[in-house]
């Protein structure tokens, strides 16, 4: 895969990814990528530390949204917030500390779109969650750790884990690092839009930053 189409489906993997991703239906590709470096003095939880709990934790504030749910996430992750010009999204990024080999973040992503008959662009949940399981998929050799249906808070929903071999770079001209990454994804409707909630990281922080994950879930209120 070239370095450009890498970048583009790592949009999504952790946010943050995840990811998210690129789409190729047309739909915006957000700025924000897990895999950027960030700044020397950014306040996020050392991976080296090797501490099993990612608290305390805070509501997310939205600042220039206005979302259909709340939540809590570590307090020392660092949230921002981003809406479609040309697809119809909404959607928080959520980063968090960087791997040892510094190649990626790991990090939450919360992204809220309207089906398709209300000019988004899946038509079931099914269809969304097919589309996001290419895309992991086709981002080098793959896993597919979970793929089952998952009811969230009584909404239909789906759920899917994938651990992807890949290569990324510390700096964007950079060697190439083989990485492992884990993205564990829920896909929700509550028949009027589509809610996404994925937490990735690289494999060896995968389980010990997995309470984030664990704990936005267990914190999460639909409005």
């Amino acid at each position: 895969m070239a370095r450009g189409q890498l970048v583009a489906v790592m949009l999504v993997l952790g946010g943050v990814l995840m990811s998210v991703m690129s789409d190729a239906r047309g739909a915006d590709q957000p700025p924000s990528s897990p895999h950027v470096p960030l700044p020397p003095d950014t306040p996020v939880t050392n991976p080296a530390a090797g501490v099993h709990s990612v608290g305390p934790f805070r509501v997310f504030q939205p600042k220039k949204l206005k979302l259909p749910l709340s939540f809590e996430y570590p307090e020392n992750w660092i949230a921002g917030e981003e809406a479609g010009r040309e697809s119809r999204y909404q959607q928080v990024i959520i980063l968090g500390p960087r791997n040892t080999v510094n190649t990626y973040n790991a990090g939450l992503t919360i992204r809220i779109s309207p089906p398709k008959q209300a000019g988004g662009d899946y038509g079931s949940v099914d269809e969304l969650i097919g589309w996001r399981r290419t895309q992991l998929l086709n981002a080098g050799p793959s896993e597919v750790l979970a793929d089952h249906p998952a009811p969230l808070l009584g909404l239909t929903g789906a759920e899917l884990e994938v651990k992807s071999e890949t290569q990324l770079s510390v700096a964007h001209d950079g060697p190439l690092i083989d990485t492992t990454l884990r993205t564990h994804m829920l896909v929700v409707s509550d028949g009027v839009r589509f809610f996404e909630f994925i937490y990735s990281a690289d494999a060896q922080d995968y389980e010990r930053l997995h309470n984030a994950f664990d704990h936005l879930l267990a914190t999460l209120k639909f409005q």
